[in-house]
């Protein structure tokens, strides 16, 4: 069956953010005088606003929100992004071709905020080669609920069985999951030991999406 509608997930697919975010708390737990190490997989598609809100109730810091840090580690990302020229994900420009060459619409589906989805595709000037972007403070809830997909079907007005995502984290493949989307599970080696058992197909590379469709 020929499919209407592929959907990305963000963070560790479209670009391989996750050493970003990850350098980017280190740096505002610095910023805040508190010393942490982080496991990086226990944080891999979770809203970046929990674990601030966590980390202030922990540490009864009061002076600043959780949103204010959650906006900082996005201004951190991006800063990183230029100073290191970050690329898209090897493969990704390539994939959207033959979407594009198949008749095939994209969407991004994403649990950051709206500020720093659309910076991060306005920085690899791609916002254009998708019909809906749909960013987590846009819906009632964040991934695993099915919210963001859910929305993207709804903007592209298509089925979810007319559908296919592509998720790098077992929290993103909930999500897919309980919006009845089929997943392709991408192993991302800087998001951790993902648990991906619920996608229908696991890839190494980007480009592997193409036996797919």
């Amino acid at each position: 069956m020929k499919i209407k509608l592929m959907i990305f997930d963000m963070d560790g697919v479209i670009f391989d953010s996750e050493p970003i975010h990850y350098n980017s708390k280190l740096r505002i737990l610095e910023d805040l005088g508190l010393e942490r190490e982080l496991d990086l997989s226990r944080h891999v598609g979770f809203p970046s606003g929990e674990f601030w809100q966590r980390i202030l109730n922990e540490n009864g810091i009061k002076d600043v929100t959780a949103k204010e840090l959650e906006n900082r580690q996005y201004d951190y990302n991006l800063e990183s992004m230029k100073n290191e020229k970050i690329n898209l994900t090897n493969g990704l420009l390539e994939l959207l071709d033959v979407l594009d060459a198949c008749a095939i619409d994209c969407a991004v589906a994403s649990s950051s905020d709206k500020y720093f989805v659309d910076k991060v595709l306005d920085y690899f000037e791609i916002k254009n080669r998708f019909r809906a972007v749909v960013s987590g403070d846009e819906v009632m809830q964040k991934k695993p609920a099915p919210d963001v997909y859910l929305k993207a079907l709804n903007e592209c007005n298509v089925s979810s069985a007319d559908a296919l995502c592509i998720e790098d984290s077992f929290m993103g493949s909930l999500a897919a999951e309980n919006a009845g989307i089929r997943c392709i599970g991408y192993i991302n080696p800087t998001s951790g030991q993902q648990d991906l058992s619920n996608t229908f197909a696991q890839i190494e590379s980007i480009g592997d999406v193409i036996e797919y469709i």
